[in-house]
């Protein structure tokens, strides 16, 4: 059967003829070809191009016979037209595990996708064969919970080929980000220098896209931040600042903070770009996870308008405020305005883990903490927790399997900020001490975990990890000192992506020190502490100093409340002064001034709320009574900045009532004084420093209960 060919459009290839004559050329002639029919649709290059059995080969799905026509034109000498249609092969390669030599054949048939600079009505075809490729490589990254860690050379090749086509606008971005995120710091650093040497060699020196290099060491070193590798994100920095490159201010204020809180030198680059940025007055974790951590007496229009501004701002809200949000508006049983955060949250993938903490703890305040797994185990891979522990304890939970939580949303890897939550709804859900305990072993047992494979992996190679000294961390050589003619000959290789790559198999695991977080610690402090003994509490400092875990302001304010709600004054007061001592003994360096110093020192406005809390509640008046003190001139307090510190000041007001009574402290507080100044705190704010309140109580210092 004699196969059709449609009629040709275009002149007709002249180097086959021994002259270009006017009997064979139609340029510059007003003539034109004929169509068979005015509805003949568009053919595209590939079709009229001498590889058109390869083409057809991919338009009828025989990707394997066309993997084999390809090899036998690139033999012969063929030019093969690019067409967005040869995506597909590529994407048939990716989803074939057995196929042989995976990341060739994928970067082969990557290679023939138009370039971003072909003018053609294929661009948004292209676009959408990338994507789905982006989609489907992303899927894989983020299945790190599995037996088999994928190959990183393929994202690898793939990112490297839209960056080479010029696909600059719609790179990949959250792609690069995983692959940083998993790659040890020598393949993370060559990539990204890749990257920006392809771009610029690409681009030549007038067409670099600024904006881009900027994102992709912003993508760098928050990607690095997160892992925990400090003087790898110093080190994409200082590159950043030889490439005379501006990293964006958020990026640059965290950084610099955390260097701070790790008490961890601050390179001149990074103090130079630092600018004072929007601070978290919550923390990373607020105060507790008690019920009146949130609250829904807010203006909820105020809210919604806030929310909406911000989520998709540089500086989104924060996971408490949210949370404020969904109590106060679910309350009223209306949902519209949620829908519609939520579809801006996912947006991003910062708001889309800041949204599923929220949830969290809504569900956790709601004493609902099946729930909050959950939402845990739909966003997050259940790396840092116990996977079949919590696959039980879903599957036991009957209502779990009802709760309609959104589906097709990509996983993320944890942090230790959201993973605190899923470990305080497991400790709430099993309530027990014993099954307390069984989960603190679990805990141990990860972190031990996690502490071996960085012990084997420093054993293994020293250079596997940049090292610990930030100040002497160097920069990655720029592609202008680079010899100019080597990397003209390895891009001219045909675009090769492979020669770039190396020959092993790059494996995808995340990084074991990102397990190693004093955050995870924090639930186990306050529910080892309130349902055995403080002194239970205490020596989960010892295990962390074993695992070579620092404490910091969180475990010390969660162990100084565990002993003022334990009616422990004098213990909770000398943990205070110890902390105040050591923010004291902090020496200063030179040019720095009392803000410089690390803040993982200095107790917080939330550590006096919680001992004073605590106090209040164990009915210890004498000592609640000195912690205000300290309080208001420490921070030089003025009622109504924050509600929480507000209400312990009111049951703290209330408890002074009741000890003028006829049955002292331990009667009951009555609704009317749990806000004595509900009515006047605008106008006229009670004197926290009432001489007159203080001396009329009884004598601090021969008071208080050790």
């Amino acid at each position: 059967m004699v196969e059709e060919y449609p009629y040709p459009l275009s002149p007709p290839d002249t180097s086959i003829f021994e002259e270009d004559t006017t009997e064979y050329s139609i340029r510059g002639s007003d003539t034109s070809q004929p169509r068979l029919s005015i509805s003949q649709p568009c053919i595209s290059d590939a079709q009229r191009a001498p590889s058109y059995p390869l083409y057809r080969a991919v338009k009828e799905g025989r990707y394997i016979d066309a993997d084999g026509i390809r090899a036998d034109l690139l033999n012969l000498g063929v030019h093969i037209r690019p067409d967005p249609i040869y995506a597909l092969p590529a994407l048939y390669a990716l989803q074939t595990a057995d196929t042989v030599n995976r990341i060739r054949v994928f970067a082969a048939w990557l290679s023939l996708v138009p370039a971003r600079s072909d003018t053609t009505p294929t661009l948004t075809e292209t676009q959408d064969h990338l994507k789905g490729i982006s989609d489907l490589l992303l899927s894989e990254l983020d299945n790190t919970d599995t037996a088999q860690s994928p190959d990183l050379r393929i994202a690898m090749a793939f990112v490297m080929v839209c960056i080479s086509k010029g696909y600059t606008e719609h790179l990949p971005f959250p792609c690069t980000r995983r692959i940083i995120q998993l790659a040890s710091p020598e393949h993370a650093a060559h990539f990204l220098n890749e990257l920006v040497t392809i771009h610029e060699y690409e681009a030549g020196p007038e067409g670099v896209d600024r904006s881009l290099l900027t994102r992709l060491y912003a993508i760098a070193i928050r990607a690095q931040h997160w892992n925990g590798r400090y003087s790898l994100a110093v080190q994409f920095m200082k590159d950043a600042a030889a490439r005379d490159i501006a990293v964006d201010q958020r990026t640059v204020a965290r950084l610099y903070k955390y260097l701070q809180a790790k008490s961890l030198p601050v390179p001149a680059v990074l103090r130079e770009a630092n600018v004072r940025a929007p601070v978290d007055t919550e923390g990373v974790l607020g105060l507790s996870f008690e019920e009146e951590d949130i609250h829904r007496d807010i203006d909820v229009v105020a809210y919604l308008r806030k929310l909406r501004r911000t989520l998709t701002s540089p500086y989104p809200p924060s996971a408490k405020a949210i949370a404020n949000f969904l109590l106060a508006y679910r309350s009223m049983r209306r949902s519209h305005a949620v829908e519609l955060l939520y579809n801006r949250a996912i947006r991003r993938t910062i708001t889309t883990r800041t949204w599923a903490m929220a949830e969290m703890i809504y569900y956790l305040h709601r004493r609902k903490p099946v729930y909050a797994l959950v939402i845990y185990s739909r966003y997050f891979h259940l790396t840092a927790v116990p996977k079949l522990l919590v696959e039980d304890t879903l599957r036991r939970f009957t209502p779990a399997s009802r709760f309609k939580v959104p589906e097709g949303i990509r996983k993320l890897d944890p942090t230790p900020a959201d993973t605190v939550y899923a470990w305080r709804a497991l400790l709430d859900h099993h309530g027990s001490l014993k099954r307390a305990e069984v989960l603190y072993a679990h805990l141990m047992q990860k972190m031990a975990t996690a502490r071996a494979e960085i012990s084997s992996a420093e054993s293994s190679s020293a250079s596997s990890d940049v090292g610990d000294e930030i100040g002497n961390a160097k920069t990655i050589p720029t592609s202008e000192s680079q010899d100019a003619a080597a990397v003209k000959g390895i891009v001219d290789q045909g675009r090769d992506v492979l020669a770039r790559l190396p020959d092993h198999f790059i494996p995808a695991v995340p990084n074991p020190r990102v397990m190693l977080s004093p955050y995870y610690f924090l639930p186990f402090i306050q529910v080892l502490g309130e349902r055995a003994t403080p002194r239970r509490a205490a020596r989960i400092f010892v295990d962390m100093a074993t695992l070579g875990i620092e404490p910091d302001i969180y475990n010390y304010t969660a162990l100084a409340g565990v002993y003022a709600a334990a009616g422990r004054s004098g213990r909770c007061l000398m943990i205070l002064d110890q902390l105040e001592s050591w923010a004291s003994n902090v020496a200063l360096g030179d040019g720095e001034d009392e803000q410089a110093l690390p803040y993982i020192l200095r107790p917080t406005l939330a550590t006096y709320t919680t001992v004073l809390r605590g106090l209040v509640d164990s009915r210890r008046l004498p000592g609640a009574l000195l912690v205000r003190r300290k309080l208001v001139e420490r921070f030089n307090y003025v009622y109504g900045t924050d509600w929480r510190t507000d209400r312990a000041l009111d049951l703290l007001h209330a408890l002074q009532q009741l000890d003028k009574g006829r049955k002292g402290v331990d009667a009951k507080i009555p609704a009317k004084a749990m806000d004595p100044w509900k009515e006047k705190r605008k106008s006229n704010p009670p004197d926290l420093l009432d001489v007159t309140v203080i001396s009329a109580s009884v004598s601090v210092g021969s008071s208080v209960n050790t």
